[in-house]
C-alpha cells in the first residue's frame, strides 16, 4: 500500500502499532508544505548562496534562478551547484524536493552529483528513522497498557 500526502507532523497509532514520522519532524518546520509537493512555491526565506538539500542529489548551493528554453517554451529553473562545480537545473515545479540545510555552512562539504555518498547517508537516515519509529510505538504501547 502506498499513499502520498503532505504531513505537517508525525503521529503514533498504538492500536495499529504504527508510527509515522514526517519530514518536518526530522528536518524542521521548513519542510512543512514543501516536501515532495511539487507545488512550485519557493520557500521565502531561501536566498541565493544558501546551502540546500535536494532529496535525490544531496547538499548543494542555491546558485541562481534562470530561464531556459525547453521544446520552444521558456521554463523557470533553480540552479544548484555541487562539489567540483557540477550543477543541476531543477524546474520550479519540483522545488518541493529542495529544502534549506539546517547546519552551519562552514562545516559542510558539498555532495558530488551522481555519487553514492548521498544515497548511503540518506539510507542511513531512513534506517535511523525506522529505529526511532519502532521505539515510539513501543513507548506508546507501554503507556496505553498502564492503568
Amino acid at each position: 500500500l502506498k499513499a502520498e500526502f503532505d504531513l505537517t507532523e508525525g503521529f503514533v497509532d498504538a492500536s495499529s502499532r504504527i508510527a509515522v514520522v514526517a519530514a518536518a519532524d526530522i528536518f524542521g518546520p521548513s519542510m512543512n508544505g514543501n516536501a515532495g509537493s511539487g507545488s512550485g512555491i519557493v520557500e521565502p526565506d531561501l536566498q541565493l548562496g544558501d546551502l540546500v538539500v535536494h532529496e535525490d542529489h544531496g547538499i548543494g548551493v542555491l546558485a541562481a534562478i534562470e530561464q531556459i528554453e525547453v521544446a520552444g517554451l521558456q521554463q523557470d529553473v533553480v540552479k544548484l551547484e555541487y562539489h567540483g562545480g557540477a550543477s543541476l537545473l531543477v524546474p520550479v515545479e519540483e522545488f518541493g524536493r529542495i529544502w534549506r540545510y539546517g547546519s552551519e555552512p562552514e562545516a559542510i562539504a558539498l555532495d558530488r552529483l551522481d555519487s553514492e555518498g548521498w544515497k548511503k547517508r540518506r539510507q542511513s537516515v531512513v534506517r535511523e528513522i525506522q529505529k526511532v519509529a519502532k521505539r515510539l510505538v513501543a513507548i506508546a504501547n507501554a503507556r496505553s497498557s498502564q492503568p
